[in-house]
């Protein structure tokens, strides 16, 4: 019984952080922020997982040959420490109880191109 309760819950505050996340880090949809260190922007939350499966496999040259690929093709791009971009969304609101990081969606100034990148953005720039 106690164990049950606990996983609720758990479940319970995560929902409640995720209703609150955008507010905690002082962003709100579409508010311009920074990156705080340079970090790879994914289309989809997919193939941010696949690049980390072979991170976590420790295949680099896997690794490297799929994110070569993904920025050939635009489905993943470079974001440098300091740039400016657009916060449009966290997972967090939709967090399961996995390994899964903290992710943002975010865009850049004057593209409608949004990609997730984790936990990493400044206080808004305004």
């Amino acid at each position: 019984m106690k164990k049950s309760f606990a996983v609720v819950l758990s479940a319970v505050i995560v929902f409640m952080l995720g209703m609150q996340f955008p507010q905690a880090l002082g962003l709100s949809a579409t508010q311009s922020t920074r990156i705080k260190e340079d970090c790879y922007g994914f289309l989809t939350i997919q193939l941010r997982d696949e690049y980390y499966e072979y991170i976590d496999a420790k295949d680099l040259k896997a690794a490297n040959q799929f994110i070569s690929e993904l920025m050939r093709t635009g489905h993943c791009e470079l974001f440098e420490k300091g740039e400016e971009v657009y916060f449009m969304e966290s997972n967090l609101g939709s967090f399961s109880l996995s390994d899964r990081p903290i992710l943002n969606k975010i865009h850049r100034k004057g593209s409608m191109r949004e990609y997730w990148v984790e936990l990493g953005l400044s206080e808004n720039s305004d």
